[in-house]
């Protein structure tokens, strides 16, 4: 990878400890790549910028939001945008930035399309519980078990790395008629523990999906709980939602993950059209932790392995990824190429930074999600 000056995350100019600021510059970073449209509607609504064209958030302090917009003819502004009240935590902050979206949409009224963001709390008010049950368990694996999901007709169907909520042995509040993602807020993960899968496969017709699961004996209150779940067990679901999507021109992907994201990246690869290629780098622990995955003409899998370090610990999958720009002539093209993925928080933030800085690709080109934090 040849150095650059790419832009890399927000600046968080706020009083946090440094983990919780990194994951605050991840998440605004998250919003502009994915919502980018949100984030130009408050520019062009509250930062006196009518007619901008895009728009990049720069960074964040408790007063406000500092973002980089574009006009029409090229030139490039700072604005700050300030928030109602100071916001001295990472939940005031994206407390504050839902504020901002409210008060943009005051003020242009319906002239303007509901932005991605208030879509997404719209189809949220709609995203009621299925009642699911557990319907089969399979080892895949040391420590990856796959859990076969039953009662999902219901659930609409996206493609893709389509994710869930999902919440064994549900309270009866979460399974009346109406109950929705968005009432979640008001049940305590303390006595409702639930979390967010990747489906890996889906069947249909039969109403029936897999989840791949990383055991981490009684440690993962939700992973746990479905890994210990009986035939029959009650599983309450909530989606599906999906974040792959590759932009116009790409002609090449490049999928990473850690075992948390097999499953996704596995679901990926079974959705791409004859003749796609794709190169694959999955880190696992160890050559004897490797489930099977699809094999298709046009995708190369590459295996990296931390050789008994913990996980999240290594830059394993980091240089993986290197030597695989390095050596894979079909990720020259970085004109067509999409980096996708997911692992662990601190190592997506790293692998992130580095394309960035040291490919140059677009922001749009490379989604990483962190699916897990090594330091909780």
């Amino acid at each position: 990878m040849t150095a650059t000056t790419a832009p890399v995350l927000p600046v968080v100019e706020v009083d946090l400890p440094p983990e919780e600021a990194a994951e605050l510059a991840e998440g605004l970073d998250h919003v502009g790549d994915e919502h980018a449209d949100t984030v130009l509607l408050v520019a062009r609504a509250l930062g006196d910028q009518p007619d901008a064209r895009s728009v990049e958030i720069l960074g964040v302090s408790a007063d406000g939001l500092r973002l980089g917009v574009s006009a029409a003819d090229g030139s490039v502004w700072p604005v700050q945008v300030p928030f109602a009240s100071p916001a001295r935590t990472s939940l005031e902050i994206y407390g504050a930035l839902m504020g901002l979206v409210a008060a943009a949409r005051g003020v242009v009224g319906d002239s303007e399309p509901l932005t991605s963001i208030e879509a997404e709390f719209l189809e949220d008010q709609g995203m009621t519980t299925v009642a699911a049950t557990v319907s089969a368990r399979r080892l895949l694996a040391p420590g990856l078990l796959e859990v076969t999901l039953a009662g999902l007709a219901p659930v609409p169907l996206h493609g893709g790395d389509e994710y869930v909520v999902l919440m064994p042995d549900p309270p009866d509040e979460v399974l009346r008629p109406g109950f929705s993602v968005s009432d979640l807020a008001g049940v305590p993960l303390e006595t409702a523990p639930r979390a967010t899968y990747t489906l890996r496969a889906r069947r249909p017709a039969a109403g029936e999906a897999d989840v791949w699961l990383v055991l981490h004996g009684d440690e993962g209150a939700v992973s746990s709980r479905l890994a210990a779940a009986e035939p029959g067990a009650p599983v309450a679901v909530w989606g599906t939602r999906r974040s792959y999507d590759p932009p116009e021109g790409t002609r090449t992907q490049l999928l990473v993950c850690d075992e948390t994201a097999l499953g996704a990246v596995a679901a990926v690869v079974d959705g791409l059209a004859d003749g796609e290629r794709a190169v694959v780098v999955a880190e696992t622990g160890g050559a004897g932790i490797r489930p099977a995955l699809p094999e298709r003409p046009g995708v190369e899998l590459r295996w990296v392995h931390r050789s008994g370090a913990a996980p999240g610990t290594t830059s394993a999958l980091l240089d993986g990824v290197r030597a695989a720009l390095a050596e894979c002539p079909v990720l020259a093209d970085l004109d067509g190429l999409f980096v996708f993925g997911a692992g662990e928080a601190a190592r997506m933030r790293e692998l992130r930074t580095a394309l960035r800085r040291e490919t140059g690709l677009a922001r749009d080109r490379v989604r990483l999600t962190g699916y897990w934090n090594a330091a909780r």
